[in-house]
């Protein structure tokens, strides 16, 4: 589903012509296949989960529905989700993870909540649910106008730019008791935490209990000014764009530029006699003029090989699908020009920082340092 004025307006269309419909009349509109094609529910059987995944199960259990298991989740999510699965006769759950290689990658020790919760989410959720939407281009979520600030403004229908996909939101208009009534009339099970205390449950090491008084979301990310996880940051009519200060892209996600160390720059047409000179220089940055100018990887690639050891960055006018091979020419991260930035979503430069999962050459065996490859 392409990003285009085309859309935005359709999404004005829909939200005039639904404002009026239930919940139960959206979904069945939804996954009649009359006019959302290669559509998907995505749910984190938390603490509401229950009432979309219901809705779900009167108009057509076998519609696809997308569960990120962060592998971080309370066990007793888990377990949820088996019994929910299994009560709604639900018959196309498609778990999603990271993999091993990902979480030895990014988080070995289990601790990057604690230091970097964005890069967490990122990796953790982001990365795993864009991967999980490549087959879809329109997605229902159960998202509702009281559960945050951020969430005050939802519309019925949305256009994600980080997505490039569709959303529908059936139960945006639904308030705490509504989602409370809805659950006690039919039947359904409660989250086994909710009688806890545990209102908003994502993953363990980031949810904690709250009291009566507290908004529901108090118990995520506790501390902390972070209330999303980033799966909807960008569900807006407006392009989301990165903020100016941070350009610089690594396997761990985005960084603030450090204007404090002083790299050496180099343009991409430089010989490479002239750059060897820069080997024993602890940072380096080539300058891309052009994404078509593969000079540039040549020369890291080289650098690499003549036995620089410092830090390479590569700089300018490249694409988000050539991280990649910037990474495996050597470069170990990538400034992005504040121009090239309004080009490109935020998932698609993130889409390509767990290159080495799918690296042929490590796969192969390659002699190559794969650090600086």
């Amino acid at each position: 589903m392409p990003e285009n004025s085309y859309w935005m307006d359709f999404v004005d269309e829909l939200n005039e012509h639904c404002h009026d419909y239930s919940a139960m009349e959206i979904v069945n509109w939804a996954v009649t296949g009359e006019l959302f094609s290669k559509i998907a529910f995505t749910t984190s059987f938390g603490a509401s989960s229950v009432v979309l995944l219901h809705l779900l199960s009167l108009a057509d259990r076998n519609t696809p529905v997308i569960f990120l298991d962060t592998k971080m989740h309370f066990s007793e999510t888990l377990e949820y989700q088996k019994t929910l699965t299994g009560k709604l006769g639900l018959t196309n759950v498609r778990t999603c993870s990271p993999s091993a290689c990902q979480i030895d990658k990014n988080d070995p020790e289990e601790t990057l909540n604690l230091s970097n919760p964005d890069a967490c989410c990122n990796f953790r959720k982001t990365e795993i649910l864009a991967r999980a939407l490549r087959d879809f281009n329109t997605c229902v979520t159960g998202r509702s106008r009281y559960q945050t600030k951020f969430r005050a403004d939802l519309q019925l229908f949305e256009y994600d730019n980080e997505f490039q996909v569709l959303k529908i939101n059936p139960l945006a208009y639904w308030s705490k008791e509504t989602f409370q009534v809805y659950i006690e009339e039919n039947n359904l099970p409660f989250h086994p935490l909710a009688e806890k205390g545990y209102l908003s449950i994502g993953c363990a090491p980031c949810t904690s209990k709250i009291n009566s008084e507290e908004h529901p979301r108090s118990g995520r990310w506790r501390g902390l000014e972070k209330t999303e996880c980033g799966l909807h940051a960008s569900s807006t009519k407006k392009n989301e764009k990165l903020e100016t200060s941070f350009l610089v892209i690594t396997d761990s996600g985005f960084k603030i530029h450090d204007d404090s160390v002083d790299f050496i720059d180099v343009s991409a047409d430089i010989i490479p006699q002239e750059l060897f000179k820069l080997l024993n220089n602890p940072t380096v940055r080539i300058n891309f003029a052009s994404f078509s100018d593969g000079r540039g990887f040549t020369l890291a690639r080289l650098f690499r090989l003549k036995g620089f050891k410092g830090i390479l960055r590569a700089k300018g006018d490249l694409l988000p699908d050539q991280y990649s091979m910037l990474r495996r020419s050597g470069f170990d991260e990538l400034e992005i020009d504040p121009v090239v930035v309004e080009r490109h979503s935020k998932a698609a430069w993130l889409a390509g920082i767990n290159w080495q999962d799918y690296h042929y050459q490590k796969r192969l065996g390659s002699s190559f340092d794969l650090a600086h490859s």
